[in-house]
């Protein structure tokens, strides 16, 4: 069975180089995060009241959301763009692929 374009572009071994200033702001919103969801942890072994838990749920969740789309918008200027200047258009269907993994 022959493998679809939109498989090969899941299993292709990849990796992303990111600029230093990227990676540092990813890094740095990822830290924020990861306080919050430690801070929610602490919040729930101090029994601390359901809705002040559930904002900061919220917060942690938009906060990965961002992370996301910062992650995708440095992929697509960096890696989807120069590859469409170059005529490659299966990398439509690699940022098709990844637009529906961040839903």
């Amino acid at each position: 069975m022959e493998e679809t374009k939109k498989e090969k572009a899941a299993v292709k071994p990849h990796f992303t180089k990111r600029a230093t200033d990227t990676k540092k702001a990813l890094i740095r919103r990822f830290n924020v995060a990861e306080g919050q969801m430690r801070g929610i942890k602490q919040m729930i072994e101090d029994d601390r009241y359901t809705e002040d838990i559930l904002i900061q749920v919220l917060a942690v969740e938009k906060a990965l959301e961002t992370i996301g789309k910062e992650v995708l918008r440095a992929h697509i200027s960096s890696e989807s763009i120069p590859e469409l200047v170059q005529g490659n258009l299966e990398t439509v269907d690699e940022m098709m692929m990844l637009f529906d993994k961040l839903k």
